[in-house]
């Protein structure tokens, strides 16, 4: 993960060299803090996965988890631009199941762990 700092500096090396060049050093500050308050936060479970899939490629998997920090209007505005039914949550919550146990199950095997 990007450390602060290094993301205010991400952020700032994406804008044109033009603009770049037209800030003050004060500017430049206020824009770097801006970018490193705003950058994502912590997460709990914060777990990232590069899986090779034949035929597809590359598959990047996520799993994050942590307590729920976003305001009722940020909820709403994620709703209405990712939707999705009870049915769909429900399938993705399956697979998460399916996925963690089988996993579990791996590892038991592997380590030897059985009842």
């Amino acid at each position: 993960m990007l450390t602060k700092e290094m993301r205010g500096d991400a952020f700032l090396r994406q804008l044109p060299s033009d603009v770049r060049a037209s800030f003050t050093t004060a500017q430049e500050a206020a824009i770097r803090a801006t970018a490193i308050k705003t950058g994502p936060g912590m997460h709990s479970i914060d777990y990232r996965l590069s899986v090779p899939v034949p035929v597809i490629g590359r598959l990047y998997l996520v799993l994050l988890a942590g307590r729920e920090k976003r305001n009722p209007t940020r909820l709403a505005l994620d709703a209405a631009l990712r939707p999705s039914t009870p049915f769909t949550r429900a399938v993705v919550f399956g697979v998460f199941i399916m996925a963690f146990s089988i996993a579990a199950l791996a590892g038991m095997l592997v380590y030897g762990i059985t009842g």
